[in-house]
């Protein structure tokens, strides 16, 4: 599936690569043991747990790291290494009982350093950005490099229990850290099935408790497009929900478990296992749309019916999942539905999601493989026919130049389905999935063929690696009107043309690990690197023009600069970051529910914008790395609460401590997207200041908790240019529905 990249608000971390390496215990000799407590230092009395201090069910359990100084010594099987071997030993127990957890994954990463990919190790030592398995004893080693901070994350758990902090150890040090993680079930759910429609009890669900995500090797997904690359492994017993779509679940919170439900006569979705809904009093609420089915026949030119042919059905899963008022950040995997036809060139395919977009492809040995350029989307309960005329389609043929007129020779291209109304160039992303492939022959000329109606963008093809290429992944949206038509496309691509520079602190000291982000003026275009030790980064290749480059730094400490506009092919940019404010303080919870899972949104209400998102750790928060401005802080929580501050002014390098957010009962809206674009955003507006941004994709929703009283809904499509604002009066615990066409 195709994965939508721009400059946003929340950045994603940079993936990493890791090599193998697998260390063997030195002769075992008893060196002194440095016992550490990592960055906890508030934890590190040894504490006996009593029953009583037990997190109780629904309670959130963190997982925490004390001294061991004091604490009895579990003999491992681990040989003591030598002395001469900086070694890091973790020590991971359950933290209701104190038992070693064994087998568990544990990966070691550079403090200085973004990425958590790790190797695998078949034993319970490892190096840097390699996880090996605790053993019996529930310990792990790790040969570390002196002198250089690192931190220690759980694979098993999900990203709330990364990164233990371990200070730098000295040459030759050996260095104990003990870990408590959680073991046991915190979650006890209850929920109701009902029709999305008209809010009736669905009645024989079955909802089953999804594990990990496993990735097949045996077959090539490009050559096999009707086979599933990936599988969900099942944890426990499948539960069925009661004649009136009652059901009670149980699990782990911090495993991030999602739930998977089904019904007959209903698409499929899913939910995550959350904290929350408690009581059966209040009850999760899971909407179920009726299944849409889809009829296809497949004819070649002469219209004869194709036998055997492959059809595979694809949607991004998240756009199935439940939406709640905190993002859960829930990514399955792509959704697949497959099917043959028959010998009259007839195949069904059945129990489809309806109000989401659905990627069609057919799939022949000796045929290849025929993408359709624009997504389906299904009405609810609607069974649709459409027919298929393979071999039927129009042509684009044309030339790619560089910069001096000269043919672009032996190069590969894509073509890749575009929104309809697209008239801006891309850059194609290496992680894409082309729906047909190319190249140019010795005058740089190419040729596809059979393409169906539609928009696409057609390009060179992004390398493998990043910057292995002179020429940048530049594409134009074409539009084949009619089958049969022949559209002439001339591309004109430079080549060697980058954005180098260097970011720099206040002081002007190197800034590692800060994200450079350019933007090509005037165009969707963006493209982002990752500054090294020295601060230095490396855009491109790129497409000729005007670009506007901003720095984010990761911990935010430093404000961003000023934007700064360049042209392509400048080298030696200076990006100094400004002193940066900041904002700390607490929530207080005002109303009757309990309160779980706090998410923040920072806006600057002198720039009508969102500006950063948080999490609250124990009901206390801080906002870094801001520039001057007013602001304002919004704070949501899973049962429906919400609270506002204050206005906040800060000057250059001000700190504003102890504010308050009182949580009180708030309303919901469940917004949706059905535009003809890909994607459209919406920004919410509460007393005429932004509280919240957000995107949805085609066919997607989202839910979100607001303060009652007006609200304002703002809807923006960035690539048609349409926005629409829609204000409502909405009451505490009233429930409102918005659904956005994308026009005016």
């Amino acid at each position: 599936m195709r994965i939508a990249v721009g400059i946003a608000i929340v950045l994603a971390g940079l993936t990493i690569g890791a090599w193998i390496w697998l260390g063997k215990p030195a002769a075992p000799v008893a060196p002194a043991i440095e016992r550490s407590v990592g960055h906890a230092s508030e934890l590190a009395e040894p504490v006996t747990l009593q029953q009583s201090e037990l997190p109780a069910a629904g309670e959130v359990s963190s997982p925490v790291m004390r001294e061991t100084a004091s604490l009895p010594t579990i003999q491992s099987e681990l040989a003591k290494p030598s002395g001469t071997v900086t070694l890091l030993r973790v020590h991971l127990l359950s933290k209701e009982d104190r038992s070693p957890q064994q087998d568990m994954r544990l990966t070691l990463k550079a403090a200085d350093e973004s990425g958590s990919s790790c190797s695998y190790v078949a034993g319970h030592r490892g190096r840097l950005g390699e996880c090996p398995l605790t053993d019996k004893d529930g310990w792990a080693e790790f040969e570390v490099e002196p002198g250089r901070g690192h931190a220690v994350d759980c694979n098993e758990l999900d990203d709330r229990f990364d990164g233990h902090e371990v200070p730098a150890l000295a040459k030759g040090e050996h260095r104990e850290l003990e870990i408590l993680v959680p073991t046991q079930d915190d979650v006890v759910l209850f929920g109701v099935l009902v029709d999305a429609e008209n809010l009736r009890p669905v009645a024989d669900g079955t909802l089953q408790i999804q594990g990990d995500r496993i990735f097949s090797s045996i077959h090539s997904h490009a050559e096999q497009p009707d086979q599933p690359a990936e599988r969900i492994e099942l944890e426990g017993s499948p539960v069925r929900a009661g004649p009136d779509g009652r059901f009670q679940l149980g699990g782990k919170s911090w495993k991030h478990r999602a739930v998977s439900v089904t019904a007959p006569g209903y698409a499929r979705t899913a939910f995550l296992l959350a904290l929350g809904h408690s009581a059966a009093a209040d009850p999760l609420e899971v909407r179920m749309w009726r299944s849409a089915t889809l009829d296809v026949v497949v004819k070649d030119a002469s219209g004869a019916p194709i036998l055997g042919a492959s059809l595979k059905l694809e949607t991004r899963g998240n756009l199935l999942a439940q939406q709640g008022v905190l993002p859960d950040f829930y990514y399955p995997g792509d959704e697949l539905w497959s099917s043959k036809t028959d010998a009259l060139g007839n195949a069904s395919l059945v129990d489809l999601p309806p109000r989401v977009p659905l990627e069609l492809k057919v799939y022949k040995k000796g045929m290849g493989t025929r993408a359709e350029s624009e997504p389906l989307i299904l009405e609810v309960g609607e069974r649709r026919r459409i027919e298929i005329s393979w071999g039927t389609g129009g042509r684009v043929q044309g030339q790619v130049l560089d910069g001096n007129g000269n043919p672009v020779a032996k190069r590969r291209m894509w073509r890749v389905p575009s929104e309809p109304a697209r008239t801006r160039p891309m850059i194609l992303e290496r992680y894409g999935e082309p729906a047909g492939t190319t190249s140019t022959d010795e005058q740089g000329r190419f040729q596809f063929g059979d393409i169906p109606v539609g928009t696409w963008c057609i390009g060179l093809a992004p390398s493998s690696a990043r910057g292995s290429s002179a020429f940048p992944a530049y594409a134009e949206p074409v539009q084949v009107r009619w089958p049969g038509e022949d559209v002439e496309l001339v591309l004109r691509v430079d080549a060697g043309l980058y954005l180098r520079g260097k970011v720099i602190d206040p002081s002007g000291a190197p800034v590692r690990r800060a994200t450079v982000l350019g933007e090509h003026k005037g165009s969707s275009m963006g493209m982002q690197d990752e500054t090294d030790k020295q601060g230095a980064f490396k855009l491109g290749p790129l497409p000729r023009g005007t670009w506007i480059l901003q720095a984010l730094e990761l911990e935010s400490v430093h404000a961003p600069p000023e934007p700064m506009q360049v042209e392509a092919g400048t080298e030696g940019i200076v990006l100094r970051m400004q002193v940066g404010a900041s904002i700390e303080g607490k929530l207080v919870n005002g109303s009757a529910h309990e309160s779980s899972d706090c998410f923040l949104v920072l806006s600057r209400i002198d720039e009508d914008s969102v500006c950063g998102t948080a999490g609250a750790e124990e009901g206390k928060f801080k906002f870094g790395g801001l520039v001057p401005g007013t602001y304002l802080i919004s704070a949501r929580d899973r049962t429906g609460s919400i609270g506002i501050s204050r206005e906040i002014s800060l000057a250059a390098g001000q700190t504003v401590k102890d504010v308050e957010i009182e949580l009180l009962r708030g309303a919901k809206l469940r917004l949706r997207y059905e535009g003809e674009a890909k994607y459209a955003s919406y920004t919410i507006f509460s007393g005429g200041s932004p509280i919240n941004f957000n995107s949805l994709e085609q066919g997607g929703s989202a839910e979100e908790c607001v303060p009652t009283g007006a609200v304002e809904v703002r809807w923006a499509n960035p690539v048609l240019e349409v926005t629409k604002t829609e204000a409502i009066t909405i009451q505490v615990g009233e429930v409102r529905e918005i659904v956005w066409d994308g026009k005016p």
